[in-house]
């Protein structure tokens, strides 16, 4: 079965499954917004903190 890693809210995981495919949802820890080193400006908070649960997975 194939593993597939979303972050948005907007997906239900029923969808995925349905498919064929195990769900896997990215929820970042909020500290990981801090961290980042993301750009600040024009990027949304959630954004940021999954770009900065990446980075701190690496």
């Amino acid at each position: 079965m194939m593993r597939i890693a979303y972050n948005s809210p907007f997906v239900p995981p029923e969808v995925l499954a349905a498919h064929g495919a195990e769900p896997v949802r990215l929820v970042p820890p909020p500290a990981a917004a801090d961290a980042s080193g993301a750009p600040v400006m024009g990027m949304c908070p959630f954004a940021r903190a999954v770009a900065g649960a990446v980075i701190a997975s690496d």
